[in-house]
């Protein structure tokens, strides 16, 4: 499984509007199309959201 590590840093006072889109748009999407999200989390002192997304298929098609 290829994985990648993704850190977003959200703008001050957008940080929970911003996971509530990623739970309802991105966090479906990324699942229909056969991703996993191995985990994510929230560092609200910092305004980051981070996520770890895995792809299981033949090494170097993450990409594609």
């Amino acid at each position: 499984m290829e994985c990648q590590l993704r850190d977003y840093r959200i703008k001050t006072g957008e940080l929970s509007e911003w996971i509530g889109e990623w739970r309802t748009l991105v966090y479906p999407l990324r699942v229909k199309m056969g991703f996993r999200i191995i985990g994510d989390w929230v560092v609200e002192e910092e305004n980051r959201f981070l996520w770890i997304l895995g792809w299981e298929g033949p090494p170097g098609s993450f990409e594609e």
